[in-house]
């Protein structure tokens, strides 16, 4: 018998190969708040033990995320303005070690589902000083070096 569960999961999975092998940390979140998927990049990016991403729930990954934001509810407040739209959004995120990642999320829809939302991390810290860099994060476009190698 599939389950809903399982065929939203089929709707993924062809996705996931791609998300894995990307540098940047991708993390989907479904309209119901579960995790769909985050890839080996996210779980290094953010230090997320391997047992919190097994819970699958988005609420339970911010509030281990948000103890290493210089600003949390910034941080929070726009994950929350995301999810009720199907705006995409770039912006930056500083971290209290010093770190730096640019953020970047759309909405994906998935068959028979809600929009899903796509978190998008890239570790910019070691970039050009400041005066040399004009928002990188909108300067290289929303899906800017997704596709790295």
């Amino acid at each position: 018998m599939t389950t809903d569960a399982d065929s939203r999961d089929t709707s993924l999975n062809g996705l996931k190969p791609v998300f894995d092998a990307l540098s940047d940390g991708i993390l989907v979140i479904r309209a119901d708040r579960s995790i769909a998927h985050a890839n080996p990049a996210f779980a290094r990016l953010w230090r997320v033990p391997g047992e919190l991403l097994d819970f699958r729930n988005d609420f339970a990954l911010i509030n281990h995320v948000l103890s290493q934001l210089a600003e949390p509810s910034a941080f929070i407040h726009e994950v929350e303005r995301l999810y009720s739209s199907l705006d995409a959004s770039a912006d930056e995120l500083v971290f209290k070690d010093g770190r730096l990642f640019s953020r970047r999320s759309v909405s994906m829809a998935l068959p028979g589902e809600q929009p899903s939302r796509v978190w998008i991390f890239t570790d910019i810290t070691e970039t050009p000083a400041p005066g040399d860099r004009a928002e990188p994060a909108k300067k290289a476009g929303l899906f800017g070096g997704i596709f790295k190698h």
